[in-house]
């Protein structure tokens, strides 16, 4: 008999009740969970499967029997030849049998191989292959000649994937996706699909689709962004047509397939949603055309900062100020950078409460707006998150004076659903969650940064849709999970994983991220160092990591271990020394960081976080200095003579604002008191 829990590692997913088990579908992506599987003795081959998105039964059959270890489903029920031995509690330690293994020599990606993808010539010729490995990886090879294979594609024609069956019909229009199991999962539905391997678009690969219409899928991320703009490039002025195409309610980070799982209904509308995206040309979507002209931007930004400063009546401003706004006029073109190059990093820009930086937020958003006005080919589009829902209503009504009906805001009070508001009494402005997209610049709270996904992202520039290019979070969120732990604690982990029978690929990535580990263990700097992933710990964002990692719950710290290794991908950790042990830090925020991301800071400057900022120097501020005061005696004043007072004082230097504290804190009554007068080369801040 078939063992449920073997085979739902096999099959990547889990066993829902005794002998019934949900996984992805043959081909569908690890979340899938359109497959069924009933283990029955008494069905010819001891289960039953269905599919719950239209997969073809016999297709889905002979997948669980792959993975069950048994051969391809043959009618006459004869194929069917010794036991399921790969899949049943009679093999040893009750592992599943594993896919073919990679070939290459221990210098090369390891792995089980999941798929491989051919190559082919016009002529149906296979050029070279691409193979999929699990946990994810990929690599190349091409055939020696000898019936052998050699993983240098040096001077190999690189061509379209699917290309013989695209010259199958000459006039039919082509979906090209990010990779080739998206391009397959298309071709199934009917249509011609394609990729290019590594996303090299060849001259080869773009005549072969000349005078196509072309619809570019885009995956819904910053790389994905990037990917489709190279394939329009590319092809522009040789299609016929080229559409970029975002999947309406795509998840972050998700696919053609991904989307075509979430609803069955969606296969036979995806022609129609591609066909009403606009036609792609290059004035509309090209990220940066011709030289940046930083000095125009930042004439804008210094107008806007005395636009604010005029506003508010202040006067010249201090050279800490002029310092914090040089600070974050670099770190936010800084983040545009990130946008443009598809970098999804967090960049930290850390000042003290109070030292101005949402005021230069504010100014370089409206310089940035002014400067896409007149440069059409610059990124734009401004998310601004604030913790609380009055104090998003407080950047809205700075952010309308400075670009007038450009700015929208929403949180639950700013509906005009709301009728029991508690935070707000009269809000700024009230917009709905589909009027965003019309605005460049939005104010939202954390919550609904973390959870609207496009609503958020999407802005309609004319008629093409794009990515805001920054999101500026306002003060640090409290969702985040933080994992702390040691290597000698990873070890431990480590052992008492094979102690219990986990499987070889369980210990051989636990084993990687200890390699890992010990290379930021011996830390001579002595300082906090960011670890980089090397692709070698992608187990551990994968379906069966989790599995593990609820299977064997009980193992002390292994949850912090399989996370700290997950942040890791995720460019979120670093090692820290303490004495003479080296503490292994990773975070997972709780929002998806995009590309052009800025979390501006009070308290980064203290717990460190600054310092694992990727790309960034801190940047010196003279502190103010108190070793220049003098203190000087007050006689008995009320607050109405007070001001008198100052007036007839020498040092009629004294700021207003230092005057007016210091009335406010002097009341009537008291027989003397004295106050810190600076000298007039002391900081005002």
């Amino acid at each position: 008999m078939i063992d449920p829990a073997n085979l739902a590692i096999a099959l990547g997913g889990e066993v829902t009740s005794g002998d019934e088990i949900r996984a992805p579908g043959p081909g569908h992506s690890p979340e899938d969970r359109s497959l069924k599987v009933k283990i029955d003795p008494r069905a010819p081959d001891g289960f039953v499967a269905n599919s719950f998105s239209g997969d073809d039964w016999k297709e889905c059959k002979d997948y669980v029997r792959e993975k069950a270890g048994l051969g391809p489903f043959k009618p006459n029920g004869r194929s069917r030849k010794g036991s399921a031995r790969a899949a049943t509690s009679s093999s040893p330690r009750g592992k599943p049998q594993r896919r073919q293994r990679t070939e290459r020599g221990s210098s090369g990606p390891k792995g089980i191989v999941e798929a491989q993808y051919d190559y082919r010539d016009e002529n149906g010729a296979l050029l070279y292959q691409i193979i999929r490995l699990k946990p994810k990886g990929f690599y190349q090879r091409r055939p020696d000649g000898n019936g052998g294979w050699d993983h240098k594609l040096d001077g190999v024609r690189r061509v379209i994937y699917r290309w013989p069956e695209i010259l199958q019909f000459p006039d039919g229009s082509v979906f090209v996706c990010e990779g080739e199991k998206d391009a397959d999962r298309v071709a199934s539905l009917g249509h011609c699909a394609t990729t290019v391997a590594s996303g090299k678009w060849t001259e080869d690969c773009v005549k072969a689709l000349a005078g196509r219409h072309i619809m570019v899928l885009q995956d819904n991320d910053g790389a994905g962004e990037k990917k489709a703009l190279a394939a329009a490039q590319a092809m522009h002025g040789v299609a016929t047509s080229i559409r970029v195409v975002l999947l309406p309610d795509l998840k972050p980070g998700g696919d053609v397939s991904d989307w075509l799982d979430a609803d069955p209904q969606r296969a036979g509308r995806l022609v129609d949603v591609c066909l009403s995206v606009p036609e792609w040309t290059p004035a509309k979507t090209a990220p940066i055309g011709g030289k940046f002209d930083a000095d125009e931007l930042r004439a804008l930004y210094s107008e806007k900062l005395l636009q604010i400063r005029n506003d508010r009546g202040q006067g010249i401003p201090s050279a800490f100020a002029i310092d914090i706004s040089n600070t974050m006029f670099g770190g936010l073109c800084y983040a545009l950078g990130d946008h443009v190059k598809g970098r999804a990093q967090l960049n930290i820009i850390a000042a003290d409460v109070g030292s101005g930086k949402t005021t230069c937020a504010f100014a370089f958003i409206a310089a940035l707006a002014e400067y896409a006005e007149t440069h059409q080919d610059w990124p734009a589009g401004v998310i601004y998150s604030c913790e609380q829902i009055a104090q998003c209503d407080a950047a809205y009504r700075e952010l309308s004076k400075l670009l007038p009906d450009q700015v929208a805001v929403w949180s639950r009070e700013h509906d005009p659903k709301c009728k029991d508001r508690e935070r707000l009494q009269e809000p700024a402005a009230e917009f709905t969650q589909a009027e965003l997209i019309d605005y460049p610049v939005i104010v939202v709270t954390h919550e609904f940064l973390r959870v609207g996904g496009d609503k958020v992202r999407l802005w309609a520039d004319g008629d093409q849709k794009r990515y805001r290019s920054l999101t500026i979070i306002d003060e640090r969120p409290e969702w985040t999970d933080v994992f702390d732990l040691t290597i000698r604690q990873a070890h431990e982990i480590k052992e008492e994983l094979v102690a219990k029978g986990a499987s070889e690929i369980v210990n051989q990535s636990v084993a990687k991220l200890c390699d890992l580990m010990a290379k930021y263990e011996l830390n001579d700097e002595n300082r906090i160092k960011v670890i980089e992933d090397d692709n070698s710990v992608l187990w551990f964002t994968g379906i069966e990591a989790k599995g593990v990692a609820s299977k064997y719950a009980s193992i002390t710290r292994l949850r912090e271990l399989f996370s700290f290794a997950k942040a890791l991908t995720q460019g979120c950790a670093f090692s820290a020394p303490s004495g003479n042990i080296t503490h292994f830090v990773g975070w997972t925020p709780a929002f998806q960081i995009h590309p052009g991301s800025v979390l501006l800071d009070a308290t980064a400057t203290f717990d460190a976080a600054h310092s694992i900022a990727g790309g960034r120097q801190g940047v010196s501020i003279e502190p103010v200095k108190y070793d220049n005061l003098e203190i000087v005696h007050v006689p008995r004043h009320t607050p109405k003579q007070l001001r008198p007072f100052f007036r007839n004082e020498k040092s009629q230097e004294l700021p207003r604002a230092h005057a007016e504290r210091h009335r406010g804190e002097h009341g009537a009554g008291r027989e003397g008191s004295s106050r810190l007068q600076a000298r007039p080369n002391a900081s005002s801040e």
